[in-house]
């Protein structure tokens, strides 16, 4: 994901001084709500700043991201009650703990969380209703943001 220094959402963004050596970044993970960010990190005075005005340099040697044969998630499942009312967004796969790791099929970067559980097990019973309330993008061009929500008992999707 890459940003502007200089943005047009005043809201929640303030613009990057390429000038300024002294810059905390404060980073957040899921959608702004009443409290701003659903889980936030922040600087404090044992950390570095941030000069993005500098030359590019290659400071990061050996980093991987890599899950070394941790375990991935556990499977949920979610039984449902008649009237039940699920909220699915689409959110990160998890990489090798989360969609791969549950599915033992790669994923391409997002996933369906019901409820707030990433690819649950849904039981549901015949000619009962249930509700489902979608956040799944409404930009088919936007594939990063969008993803559509269908109901399959087939391992493919």
């Amino acid at each position: 994901f890459t940003r502007q220094f200089s943005t047009s959402d005043s809201t929640c963004d303030i613009t990057i001084d390429p000038d300024n050596t002294n810059q905390y970044i404060v980073w957040g993970i899921g959608g702004l709500g009443e409290t701003a960010f659903k889980h936030f990190d922040r600087a404090d005075a044992d950390d570095d700043p941030i000069y993005f005005g500098r030359a590019a340099q290659d400071q990061c040697s050996g980093v991987q991201l890599v899950c070394g044969g941790c375990m991935p998630f556990e499977n949920e499942s979610i039984i449902a009650r008649e009237n039940t009312t699920f909220q699915a967004r689409i959110g990160p796969s998890g990489n090798e703990r989360g969609y791969m790791g549950i599915t033992g099929r790669a994923g391409w970067g997002i996933a369906w969380y019901i409820d707030g559980t990433l690819i649950p097990q849904l039981f549901v019973e015949r000619d009962r209703t249930y509700t489902f309330i979608i956040e799944g993008g409404t930009d088919s061009n936007d594939l990063a943001n969008y993803h559509p929500f269908y109901i399959t008992d087939s391992i493919g999707g």
